[in-house]
């Protein structure tokens, strides 16, 4: 379930996935702040580069060709850790600088049981100023796009063995 709204000063969207993995694994990969490289094969780099692991505070500088740009440039962003719940299975984060015009944007992660035994429901939520990359529909929809894909990602990375990450 994908859903879009404008409040007047935010835009938010939000992707609700149930998947076909176990939560503690869903977690154990999700939920590692610098380790996006592990799950989102169009991420090409991810790295701590201020603050502790896992850790409030912690600064990530990941980037790739998540989005691709007319100029060709690689996309980035640095994004600071804003909360990390491990019983909750939750965490929030901020994009303080990057080049893919979502100002303001603060993402929220958050792990459910699934309905069924070794099934992991996924919410993944942003909310953002009004961009300078696209219209509203444009960027939102380009932003579902990729939560709805990451989630996937997260699914085939959580299904396998151990040793294969």
């Amino acid at each position: 379930m994908a859903e879009q709204r404008q409040s007047k000063e935010r835009w938010h969207g939000r992707v609700r996935m149930e998947i076909e993995a176990p939560i503690e694994r869903v977690w154990a990969i999700g939920s590692d702040f610098c380790g996006l490289t592990k799950w989102i094969p169009t991420m090409e780099f991810c790295s701590k580069i201020k603050g502790k692991a896992q850790t409030p505070g912690c600064v990530r500088y990941a980037g790739g060709h998540t989005f691709p740009r007319t100029d060709g440039q690689k996309t980035w962003a640095k994004e600071r850790l804003l909360s990390m719940d491990n019983t909750n299975l939750s965490y929030s984060y901020v994009m303080d600088d990057g080049n893919m015009g979502l100002k303001g944007y603060i993402g929220k992660f958050k792990l459910f049981e699934g309905r069924n035994s070794g099934t992991t429901l996924v919410d993944w939520s942003f909310e953002m100023d009004p961009s300078t990359a696209g219209s509203k529909d444009e960027v939102i929809v380009k932003q579902i796009a990729f939560l709805s894909t990451g989630i996937k990602w997260l699914e085939i990375a959580a299904s396998k063995p151990k040793s294969a990450l």
